[in-house]
């Protein structure tokens, strides 16, 4: 048989081409994608790095301005629960000088019913003895009367006893619970600033605050401090805008709050003064009233129109009338022993809203629109809370993490609550609350730390540190 050598139709000799199963791995396209996720892989992984740790920062933060949020609350609701409790205490010394006056009153009252009824009850019997048959109406008046007597003179010595326990002021019940209530005052508006400091600290550090031994602290926007280099540096301890004000403010109260025409009080007292003579209640009552009204107005030292008629009149008398009818006065009272309850010596005095803390006592019994402007910085607060930033994390480590700096691994966040009245702004109405408002603060408190370092010239806005 012949060997045929293909040749090509140039007459070349054509070259044999490669074995058929040696071209295969050429054209598989087997494995390629392994190849584009091993490329991928790192980045990938480098992704979901970067975006787990920032997530895990983006969490600390919230969970940072959660414990600057409840800093500030904790701060604000202690300061509002120490301005409720002086106002409840406030509100017991109106009360308890209430009971005071009107014990002193029905005292007064059982007295100068017992002088009254006795004189009337011996005139009538006089006169129903000379006409004792012609007069059957002046017996049964005087036998009436000779009933009521000893009821007055009972009841005159039973307050009589009442009275000196009350109202006695070396030591009387009365007073010394006033005074009770105004030591508790006084207490409360430095226990309950330390109190609140406090809650700043722990709240901040329940929130989340993790950097001890301080975890959070705050500011009031006005507040006492230290004085350095010329300038207050404010201690993070809040100052309540209160201060002991005149005694009279409590007998003002005293007014509003129970001498009213239908006050409970009055309705009780004069049940009382009926049941002992019902006869002669009309008279009672009257004398009550009167010596209710006088004693009133001698402790708020105010007797309004009538004080002022009665000043002009004895202005215009001659001075011999004037200082007869002053002795008379005297006489009459000694003669009746009615005694006016009066204010004793070192009285006490309920806490009042000044603009002016760092005293310990005020005149002002109540505040004008700009003082009250005034003083309203005294009960806003900037709460601060400081915390750790995280060293490390699941992934990467501390490869990706958002470091605020490369000094101090530390992070602070702020926030600012409010204490306000929506009823009045008074040291009688409790109802003092706390909110979170908008941080205004903290430009003013940077800014004034920058006054101190001379650099007060600079006053930059500091809004882009925390935008809560």
């Amino acid at each position: 048989m012949d060997l045929v050598i293909p040749t090509s139709v140039s007459g070349e000799v054509a070259q044999p081409g490669p074995p058929t199963e040696d071209c295969t791995f050429a054209r598989d396209e087997r494995g390629q994608i392994s190849v584009l996720v091993v490329l991928c892989v790192i980045p990938f992984v480098l992704l979901l790095a970067f975006i787990f740790n920032s997530a895990n920062q983006t969490s600390r933060k919230i969970q940072m301005q959660g414990a600057a949020d409840a800093t500030a609350v904790a701060s604000a609701v202690t300061v509002a629960r120490g301005m409720n409790f002086m106002v409840l205490n406030n509100n017991a010394m109106a009360e308890v000088l209430s009971l005071m006056i009107a014990i002193r009153c029905v005292r007064n009252t059982t007295r100068i019913m017992e002088v009254y009824v006795g004189v009337k009850a011996v005139a009538t019997c006089i006169a129903a003895a000379i006409c004792s048959i012609f007069c059957p109406g002046v017996v049964a008046d005087c036998e009436d009367l000779m009933e009521a007597w000893p009821k007055w003179i009972r009841a005159n010595s039973q307050w009589a006893s009442i009275d000196s326990y009350v109202n006695d002021e070396s030591g009387g019940f009365g007073w010394r619970v006033l005074d009770t209530l105004d030591n508790l005052n006084q207490i409360s508006k430095v226990g309950f600033a330390f109190w609140s400091a406090l809650q700043a600290r722990e709240y901040a550090r329940k929130n989340g605050a993790n950097f001890d031994p301080v975890y959070g602290l705050m500011f009031g926007g006005k507040s006492t401090g230290v004085n350095l280099g010329g300038y207050s540096m404010p201690l993070p301890v809040p100052t309540f805008p209160v201060a002991r004000g005149p005694e009279q403010a409590i007998a003002y109260q005293a007014e509003d709050c129970q001498y009213k025409f239908f006050g409970k009080l009055n309705a009780v007292v004069g049940l009382y003064l009926v049941s002992i003579d019902p006869r002669r209640s009309g008279e009672s009552l009257g004398i009550y009233t009167v010596l209710r009204w006088a004693n009133l107005n001698h402790l708020k030292g105010d007797w309004g129109i009538i004080g002022e008629i009665f000043g002009v009149i004895l202005n215009a008398l001659p001075g011999p009338i004037s200082a007869v009818l002053g002795k008379l006065t005297s006489l009459l009272g000694s003669f009746l022993g009615i005694e006016i309850l009066g204010w004793k010596s070192n009285p006490p005095k309920p806490m009042l809203l000044t603009n002016h803390p760092e005293n310990s006592e005020t005149d002002e019994r109540e505040l004008d629109d700009d003082a009250l402007n005034d003083l309203r910085p005294y009960l806003q607060y900037l709460g601060f809370a400081i915390g750790r930033v995280p060293l490390g994390s699941p992934i990467g480590g501390e490869s990706f993490l958002n470091k605020p700096n490369s000094l101090v691994q530390i992070q602070f966040t702020y926030a600012q609550a409010d204490v306000y009245n929506p009823t009045k702004w008074d040291m009688w109405t409790q109802d003092w609350r706390a909110q979170l408002t908008q941080a205004k603060l903290f430009d003013q408190k940077v800014n004034d730390l920058l006054g101190m370092l001379s650099l007060s010239g600079l006053e930059p806005n500091w809004a882009f540190v925390n935008t809560h």
